[in-house]
C-alpha cells in the first residue's frame, strides 16, 4: 500500500527486507516506515506470504498492468481489524540465525515501554565495545537475554543489577557499574 500498489513481489521484497535497490531509492521507497520491517524474512519466505496472501484473497496481482500487487475489499478489512487472516508459519522460517534472535528480541521488547529499544540498543553497543576490548565474542559478556532483562527491570544500583537474569557476582562486579552507567544515562535522557 505505502508503495502506491504498483509494484510487484521483488521491489516489494526489497523494501520489507530494507534493501537499497537502485529501485528502491529510485522511488523513495527507502524512506518509508515500512522499509525493513521484515528483515527477519528472506526472499522465498516473503514469495510465500504473498502467495498465501493472494490464495487468501488479502490482494490481487494486476496481470494486465506491470504485475503489482494491490489490497482488495478483504485486504481492507484485514488492515481495519475487521476480519483476521492466518498464514501457514511452517513456510515462515527466519532467514537466518541472527535475523531469528533479532525478531526475537523484537519481540521480547515490543511489550515494553517507549525507548526500550533504544536502551537494548545501547547496552548492546556497550557490550560490543567491552567484548572487542577483551577479545571475546560478545556473548561472552552477557547474552542478549541478560540485556532484555535489564531493560525489562531497568537496575538503578548493585543490589537491583544482581537481580537481572544471568547477572552473578563475578559478572557483576566485572561489569554491573559499566552497564549501569548505560541505564543511568539512557533514564536521564528519557526524562
Amino acid at each position: 500500500m505505502r508503495t502506491g500498489e504498483r509494484f510487484g513481489t521483488e521491489h516489494l521484497t526489497n523494501v520489507l527486507m530494507g534493501q537499497n535497490t537502485e529501485a528502491v531509492e529510485k522511488f523513495g521507497h527507502d524512506i518509508l516506515s515500512t522499509f525493513g520491517v521484515g528483515k527477519e524474512y528472506g526472499k522465498p519466505e516473503w514469495r510465500g506470504i504473498f502467495r498465501q496472501l493472494h490464495g487468501a484473497g488479502i490482494v490481487a496481482l494486476d496481470l494486465n498492468g506491470y504485475g503489482g500487487w494491490t489490497v482488495t475489499d478483504s485486504g481492507w478489512r484485514v488492515l481495519r481489524g475487521a476480519e483476521k487472516v492466518t498464514l501457514r508459519k511452517d513456510t515462515l522460517k527466519p532467514a537466518t540465525k541472527k535475523a531469528a534472535r533479532s525478531a526475537a528480541n523484537a519481540a521480547a521488547l515490543a511489550d515494553g515501554a517507549e525507548g526500550d529499544t533504544a536502551l537494548f540498543e545501547a547496552l548492546r553497543k556497550r557490550r560490543s565495545e567491552l567484548a572487542r576490548q577483551q577479545q571475546v565474542a560478545a556473548y561472552v559478556v552477557f547474552a542478549d537475554k541478560t540485556l532484555i532483562d535489564m531493560v525489562r527491570l531497568k537496575p538503578a544500583n548493585a543490589s537491583e543489577m544482581s537481580a537481572v537474569h544471568g547477572v552473578g557476582a563475578a559478572k557483576l562486579k566485572q561489569y554491573g557499574n559499566l552497564f549501569l552507567e548505560v541505564i543511568r544515562a539512557h533514564a536521564a535522557r528519557a526524562a
